[in-house]
């Protein structure tokens, strides 16, 4: 019975705050679609059409590090520039559904304390932002959905090697477990960062 009864009460929050919640969804699917996806996608085929490479691939990754040291270099640093973009966004989205609950919702508000938790990020934040999104991507799909993250999964090519025999399908079957466990150990560890 209690199920019902919070579900009536978020269900007349949400009534109350529909709007503020489509203009922060809204805004960061705007974002996503017309600013950050073209940018780094420009960014990314100007640095790979400068130095010839026709695509950056798991075949060709070790003839970039060794023939083309400072663009692979370049391509890590907008990787990190990336996992800033995304630690933004769900820092946006965070505070933005914290402030339509507390009846305080702006959108430069929102923007604001955004940029105050990007200016808090150091090197070492970074590491342990790029750990977190590799654990937590399998299942963040289920509450944070971003067209950034939407092309970060393990190739079907591995999965179907991974399958052919019964070892290497408990290896496999063992990591997902590793990753489940750590996944969910360490779930709240970017929310805390962003409220601190």
């Amino acid at each position: 019975m209690d199920f019902f009864k919070e579900l009536r009460i978020y269900t007349e929050e949400f009534k109350k705050h529909w709007l503020g919640y489509l203009m922060l969804f809204l805004s960061l699917d705007l974002l996503n679609q017309f600013i950050v996806i073209p940018f780094f996608h420009y960014i990314t085929t100007f640095i790979l059409q400068a130095s010839a490479i026709p695509f950056v691939s798991y075949q060709n990754v070790v003839t970039i590090i060794t023939t083309h040291t400072f663009i692979f270099i370049i391509l890590i640093i907008e990787l990190l520039f990336l996992l800033v973009v995304i630690y933004a966004q769900f820092a946006y989205l965070l505070h933005g559904i914290h402030d339509i609950c507390n009846d305080s919702f702006t959108l430069k508000h929102s923007f604001i304390q955004t940029w105050q938790n990007i200016k808090k990020i150091r090197l070492s934040s970074l590491l342990l932002l790029s750990i977190y999104f590799l654990l937590i991507v399998p299942f963040a799909d289920i509450v944070f959905r971003t067209p950034l993250l939407a092309k970060i999964q393990i190739p079907e090519f591995i999965l179907d090697y991974m399958t052919r025999t019964p070892i290497l399908l408990t290896i496999l079957l063992v990591f997902y477990v590793i990753v489940f466990f750590l996944g969910v150990r360490l779930l709240f560890t970017l929310p805390l960062m962003i409220f601190e």
